[in-house]
């Protein structure tokens, strides 16, 4: 953590202490493996549909940064302290 909060995504802080994020083995980058019951990687539907689910979460956790994480959590707090009760 020599870098900055906003220069630090949560997808590389989770790559670091998970490892590869992606939903099934043979999407893997660093840890791939055919699946056993796979007849074809190209046409498989659950492949398929998991590399979108891939590049989704992907995208969300290589944009968020820590620095905008605390932000989130400060602006939630904000916004429960600013609630007000109008019930009876």
């Amino acid at each position: 953590m020599a870098h900055p909060a906003n220069q630090i995504t949560v997808g590389s802080i989770v790559r670091i202490l998970e490892g590869d994020i992606a939903p099934v083995q043979c999407l893997s980058t660093t840890n791939y493996a055919r699946c056993e019951e796979c007849q074809d990687e190209a046409t498989c539907g659950i492949r398929l549909t998991m590399a979108d689910v891939n590049i989704a979460l992907s995208t969300v956790l290589d944009t968020l940064t820590l620095a905008d994480m605390i932000e989130r959590s400060e602006a939630a707090r904000n916004k429960i302290k600013n609630v007000f009760n109008f019930s009876i």
